[in-house]
């Protein structure tokens, strides 16, 4: 039935996983589908939030960001910013004031119009720190942000940010900020509706006829199934919106993510991470399937704060001690570039640092200065990893074996479901954990500053004062190399000096998507794919 599935095809994980996958195909195809909304796209692990100013993984943010919108959005093709529910904005000549107008017919999807008085709100309500609001760090630049997030001014409505009238708001910045307009793409600043929230409290995500801001609406929630979307009538671009309904599966069993694409029953795979590693050679000499580079890195993060993790010298052994080229050979599968800095090569106009590198003579060096040795054995190390794909298993197991082999060191394997994951990363329940992170907007900041003390993303416990004045020095200094230098000298703490996190390598997407049958989709370096952009190509694009 599908060529890819020929009997000579020859997988690297051997002929158990192509009987396997060929069984679940027959299996899938007798299904008979119940009605067919405009779009099926597989979008990974059911979402822990919907909140736009509370998420955190890649595919809540999709859904996110369907449901609602900041001022700017990114553009489908290129990632870059873009009109949203600002249709201008205009910048002051010292470039510390912004002034944006909201499209004239926006609104909430129940008819309420959106102010800008919704936009002081929700921002207010961003950085409360009892929010918990996980990107709450990219109000840095914004007047007073940093001080609200991190708790050292009360007061939220002294943030930068203030309603001119219903239609017009100022945002003013603590310092020029040339990316300020793609910053405002992510999701921390979308308006969230102030109405609901004060009515329903927490539970607002789930409230009925939830008002939403952007190109879709939420129709219905079967947990642990689907989130079925209807476009927006009110959205102020609807009629650019391609799709009428789109139904969201989730789950994490990557095989039957693959084979209900394989069949038809998704039309789109975007979560890169379901797709079984020992496929992926041959995944990408399929025309259905797109691979590309996009700024974002695989990279560990050490407990900073338990012993013996709170010692530098045995995280930089630990790091030295990985060989990062070993497991791209022979987990990844995509061609993916080691990693020896947190920023990815090609971000902005910023060189990355260098970390120590792989040097397994100074790992052990390093680790008897710590006072570790025959004599002192090294305490087994748990790694904490998501179940959401086996990649993480996989590299867990080679980090298991390198440390063994290097160091003596035992490594016990801690898979947890995705939400458990996430909320064990928070509450710093671990020693050494799988972790990633991708660009939200074109600069090395959006990587940087998210190991910064009073960032919400840290989750590792690390605190350095030189690391922070370095960074907030870049975030105020006007010329380009200056602040690349400044960069460039805080990442060089972070990965090799300090080093709270190693990294691993840098991303290649690869996502699922038949370009005769479906259209809207693009590789991009940001790796967002927009909703609102995707259709069918067979004639079927509302119902």
């Amino acid at each position: 039935m599908f060529s890819f599935w020929q009997p000579t095809t020859q997988l690297r994980s051997g002929g158990w996983a192509l009987g396997w996958l060929v069984g679940l195909c027959f299996w899938l195809t007798a299904c008979k589908p119940s009605g067919r909304p405009g779009l099926v796209i597989h979008n990974g692990a059911e979402p822990e939030t919907i909140d736009p100013q509370t998420v955190a993984a890649l595919s809540d943010g999709r859904v996110a960001s369907a449901l609602f919108e900041g001022l700017l959005r990114q553009d489908p093709q290129t990632g870059n910013a873009i009109p949203g529910l600002a249709e201008s904005w205009t910048t002051s000549p010292d470039g510390l004031t912004y002034t944006f107008r909201l499209q004239p017919n926006a609104q909430w999807s129940d008819g309420t119009p959106i102010t800008s008085e919704d936009f002081v709100w929700s921002w207010r309500r961003a950085v409360t720190p009892g929010t918990g609001a996980r990107y709450a760090g990219q109000f840095a630049y914004v007047r007073n942000g940093r001080a609200i997030y991190t708790g050292l001014e009360r007061d939220a409505s002294k943030l930068g940010v203030q309603a001119l009238n219903a239609h017009e708001l100022r945002v003013q910045l603590v310092s020029p900020t040339p990316f300020f307009p793609e910053l405002l793409t992510s999701w921390v600043f979308f308006p969230v509706p102030h109405r609901a929230i004060e009515h329903w409290g927490n539970r607002w995500t789930t409230a009925p006829s939830l008002p939403c801001s952007g190109p879709y609406r939420l129709l219905e929630w079967r947990i642990n199934e689907r989130l079925r979307l209807q476009r927006n009538e009110r959205y102020w671009d609807a009629a650019h919106v391609k799709t009428e309904r789109i139904d969201l599966i989730h789950g994490e069993n990557g095989p039957t993510a693959l084979n209900l694409f394989l069949t038809g029953k998704v039309d789109i795979v975007l979560d890169n991470s379901l797709f079984p590693t020992e496929l992926n050679d041959l995944l990408v000499r399929r025309a259905d399937f797109q691979a590309y580079d996009y700024l974002g890195t695989y990279f560990l993060r050490f407990n900073c704060q338990k012993a013996p993790y709170d010692d530098p010298r045995v995280r930089r052994a630990i790091g030295m001690a990985i060989d990062r080229q070993r497991i791209v050979e022979r987990v990844t599968g995509l061609g993916e570039k080691t990693s020896a800095a947190l920023v990815p090569p090609g971000t902005a106009q910023y060189a990355p640092a260098d970390d120590a590198g792989y040097n397994i003579v100074q790992a052990r060096r390093l680790l008897a200065a710590a006072g570790y040795s025959g004599s002192r054995p090294f305490p087994a190390l748990v790694y904490t990893y998501s179940t959401n794909t086996k990649l993480h298993e996989q590299i867990g197991v080679e980090i298991q074996s390198m440390l063994k082999e290097s160091l003596d060191i035992t490594v016990e394997l801690r898979p947890l479901e995705t939400r458990n994951y996430f909320s064990e990363m928070s509450l710093r329940h671990f020693d050494l954990i799988r972790s990633s992170w991708v660009a939200d907007y074109n600069d090395p900041s959006t990587f940087l500053d998210i190991f910064t003390s009073g960032s919400g993303n840290n989750r590792t416990g690390w605190k350095n004062t030189q690391y922070d004045s370095l960074l907030d020095q870049a975030s105020r200094s006007p010329n380009l190399a200056t602040r690349n230098l400044l960069l460039h000298e805080a990442e060089t703490i972070l990965v090799r000096d300090e080093a709270p996190i190693v990294c691993l390598y840098h991303y290649r997407g690869l996502y699922a998507a038949d370009p005769a049958k479906v259209g809207g989709i693009y590789p991009n370096p940001m790796d967002r794919h927009p909703l609102w952009a995707m259709f069918r190509k067979d004639g079927e694009v509302r119902r």
